[in-house]
Order: C-alpha cells, then structure tokens, then sequence
C-alpha cells in the first residue's frame, strides 16, 4: 500500500494518479486531447490538472495504457508509483528499498534512471547522478536481497525508464518516482530512418495539426515539406489513426509488456486485446482510403527522397504524394483546403535579403494560385511573415 496515494498497486483495476508530459506551452492541447480522446474511446479518467510540463490524470493502467496509444502531442506517460518525504541520501535509500519493485522490474529487467532537482534541492542534496546512483543501488539490493540476482542498468534500449523528480517541502524533502508506461517518448513514431534529423518535432507537428483542426475532409499540401512529418501526422489525425500503430506491431519494445504486474493470464490478455484493437483498427481504415489529398513537395530533392523514405517506411506511400516543386510556382491540384509551409528563418549573415524575396513571392503565388485555400506558415522571424503581405489571424 502507498500510503501517499492510498493506492493498492498489486490491485490491477486501481486508480492512480499519471503525469503526461509535454513541450512547454503546449499543455492545453494536450489537456484538450486527453478530453477528446476518452471522449471519443470511452476512457474513463479523472482529476485532470494541467502542471508545467504536461497534464495529471487518473484512471487505471489499461485505461492509461489505451489513451496514450491515441495521444499525439504527448511525450511521455508516466505512473506515479511512489511519493515519499526523505531527510537525506540515508533516508531516501531505506524508503526507496521498500517499494515493491517486483511490480515493474525483475531480475532479468533492464533500466534507466533520470533524476531531475527542483529549484534550490542542489543545497540539500550532492547532486542529480549521485541520486540516480542511491535510486540504482536500492532496486539492485531489493532483488538482490529477494532473489540474489539484480537487474542492470541499459541507457540505450531499457526495458523500464524511471524518472525521479526531487523537490523541496516545508521541513523535508520530496521525491516523485515515476515509471515510464511506454518507455520510450511518444513523439518517436518508428517512421523516421536512423540518423534521420527533422527540424520539426512529430508532437509538435501533431499540435500544429490539431490546431488547424485537421479531419477526414481536409485536403492539405505542405509545399516545403522537408522530411515529410507534417504530412504523415496530418493524414494519421485525418483518418484517426493511432500514432503508435507502427511501435505497437514490435509490441516487445513496448515497457508496459515487461512489467511482472501483468504476468497474470487475464492481463496478458487484455494488454493483447488493445493491441489487437490498434492493428485491427489501423488496417481497417487504411483498406477503405482510395483518395490522394495528401499531397507533398519540397524544391531539394534530397528532401523529397527523405520524406519519400519516412512516408514508404510508415506504410502510407498508397496515401501521400510527394514530388520535387517550388512553393512560389506550385498550382494545388484541388479547389480548396488547408496549406502549410515551414520555409527557412535565416538564421545566418547575409540570408535575410533572399529570405525576403523569398517569403514575398511564396505570398504571390498564394494570392493567385490557392484562393478558397486556408494557409499555415510556420515561422520564427516576425519581419519575414509581413513579407507574405498577407492577412493574419495569429
């Protein structure tokens, strides 16, 4: 029993209290999704709280595991599996070693360990890796003590990531000890090549999407679409499709299936009906698409083959079109829809003057050529945008 969260942890079906992290300042489209999701799934949760950094809820572990499967502007999705007050590094290691880590871990498991300090811990505390060491040694004895194996530390591929946030209380200090659902950042689809470096986030581009309201009826172009993640992440929201169904078909990568907790026959088969759900589900809806109104084009075609690469390696390459073309000449080939372009910021000397001519005649081109067309640029360099000399919104 965690008498913190008065919550049974062997019990399954028991409620308790998650953190859904995301990019600052997106927090309330986050929140905002989290609410559409379980709407639109049925999920059950409660207690929604928007913190800095993302949104607490509560529900139960199925629940959460089958939300953060929908989630596309999420990046992590953590349990809270222990809150405790503590003294000093002493103190902490005697009440860390008394959690049941034989819920998450085994002596076969690997693990990673983040430690994070809040403003002011460093005075009280020697620093965050020495925590992370005190937070190590406490789950090796515990297994150790138990069953005289230990599991070890892997900061490539864990299979459980732990994070511990450490914060300062009125006379002590606090811990809060996650544990990593998914084990991996949500953001990583498994489209993206290795070494595959993209300027824009899929969380990010996933909020962009959300806020452009993108639905089965959108057409949509990104006319300097780059490695081509804005344009998987809008055909995946147009067709409500999971975010993870790519990760969810190497289930094994998955944190949530190594976890002793779920050993039982009957969650082992619950686990396996919602990943069922998603493949089933994602196959489903791609079988009946035929239409191609999700169109690409990038002026460099190394680009082009890159998004080509992540469009083909995601299985959509039936879906997506995407080819060489200058966004202040292009022609849409549909009446009207949503256009999105992310065009450089001129980040060097010297580049500001050819950015100009640049931004003004991709706004000419949009006078003339995508009336009826809604059009999002994504930039950074305020006087660049006035060069579109086009009415803004926002």
């Amino acid at each position: 029993m965690n008498r913190e969260n008065n919550t049974d942890y062997r019990d399954i079906g028991a409620k308790r209290e998650f953190f859904v992290t995301c990019a600052w300042n997106m927090e309330e489209i986050l929140k905002q999704e989290i609410t559409d999701v379980s709407e639109r799934e049925n999920i059950e949760i409660s207690h929604l709280n928007v913190n800095k950094g993302g949104v607490y809820l509560r529900t139960n572990l199925f629940n959460a595991f089958q939300l953060g499967l929908q989630l596309r502007t999420a990046g992590r999705f953590l349990l809270n599996i222990k809150k405790i007050h503590f003294l000093d590094e002493k103190d902490f290691y005697k009440k860390i070693i008394k959690t049941p880590w034989d819920l998450y871990l085994s002596p076969n498991s690997t693990f990673k360990i983040e430690t994070k300090f809040d403003f002011g811990v460093d005075k009280k505390l020697r620093n965050s890796h020495f925590m992370s060491l005190k937070l190590k040694d406490a789950i090796c004895d515990y297994f150790r003590n138990s069953t005289g194996k230990r599991p070890s530390i892997s900061k490539e591929n864990p299979n459980v990531y732990l994070k511990n946030n450490i914060v300062r209380s009125k006379s002590t200090l606090q811990s809060h000890l996650f544990i990593d659902v998914f084990g991996y950042l949500l953001s990583r689809r498994g489209y993206r090549s290795d070494g595959h470096i993209a300027p824009l986030k899929e969380d990010l581009a996933a909020a962009i999407c959300y806020k452009m309201k993108i639905d089965a009826s959108t057409n949509f172009i990104d006319c300097m679409c780059g490695t081509g993640t804005m344009l998987i992440e809008s055909f995946l929201m147009a067709n409500k499709i999971s975010p993870q169904f790519l990760n969810v078909r190497n289930k094994e990568k998955l944190s949530l299936t190594h976890w002793p907790i779920l050993g039982q026959k009957g969650s082992k088969d619950e686990l396996q009906r919602i990943l069922s759900s998603v493949n089933e589900d994602t196959e489903a809806k791609l079988s009946k698409l035929n239409s191609h109104n999700f169109f690409g084009s990038d002026l460099y075609p190394e680009a082009v083959s890159l998004a080509k690469k992540s469009i083909k390696k995601a299985g959509l390459s039936d879906y997506i079109q995407v080819e060489q073309g200058d966004a202040q000449k292009i022609s849409p080939a549909f009446e009207k829809g949503t256009l999105f372009c992310n065009p450089p910021y001129g980040e060097r000397m010297g580049e500001i003057e050819n950015l100009e001519k640049l931004y003004y005649n991709l706004g000419e081109n949009l006078k003339k050529q995508f009336q009826g067309f809604s059009a999002w640029v994504l930039t950074s360099n305020p006087d660049l945008r006035k060069k579109i000399s086009l009415r803004t919104s926002k």
